[in-house]
């Protein structure tokens, strides 16, 4: 069973964050691309203080991403890290394959839910944005009271405001969709 990387589950150094005891291990990592799929903002804020990315689908684009292969421990560590906040779907056209999705939905940055910089998506028909300029859009679309480093400052160091704040911000969400949007619970990947 595959789980899709994309955002910062994608980066080597997030693998190794999450699954310290994998030093000296490889984790078998696959590139594809995955059709009607771009990767987006999500609408919840960091404990580090940034906007994590979230799939959608999105008619006509080409994401270039990741599948990671884990192991049951792995895929156990890795749900319970992204429990809360995204939920397990099945990837159309990829069997065996299954992505998190953002229960809070994609955040409009500027009036628009944008793509991020860092993932390479074709035909996507969107704008995209690097992480500090989309914490900055949230910035000024949502907390007119900061700047986007007081922004993730304050979204770092109090987590009440920061959940305070991931509900305003999923209420002005777009849903995050992939699929028929059913979850998969994740001991049925086990």
């Amino acid at each position: 069973t595959g789980l899709l990387a994309y955002g910062s589950n994608a980066a080597p150094s997030q693998l190794l964050r999450k699954f310290p005891d994998a030093e000296g291990r490889a984790i078998p990592v696959t590139a594809v691309v995955v059709p009607d799929v771009d990767v987006v903002f999500s609408a919840h804020l960091t404990s580090y203080g940034s906007l994590p990315a979230t799939i959608h689908r999105t008619p006509g684009a080409r994401a270039h991403l990741a599948i990671t292969w884990l192991t049951d421990e792995e895929r156990s560590i890795m749900h319970r890290s992204e429990g809360g906040n995204y939920r397990l779907e099945e990837v159309p056209g990829l069997p065996s394959v299954f992505a998190y999705v953002s229960d809070h939905g994609a955040i409009p940055l500027g009036g628009e839910v944008r793509g991020l910089s860092a993932v390479t998506v074709a035909d996507a028909g969107r704008a995209r944005l690097a992480q500090p300029e989309a914490v900055a859009a949230a910035a000024r679309d949502y907390f007119p009271d900061h700047d986007a480093r007081g922004l993730s400052e304050r979204a770092i160091a109090d987590r009440e405001w920061r959940r305070a704040a991931t509900r305003m911000l999923a209420a002005r969400a777009v849903p995050a969709v992939l699929s028929d949007g059913r979850a998969v619970p994740p001991a049925d990947l086990v």
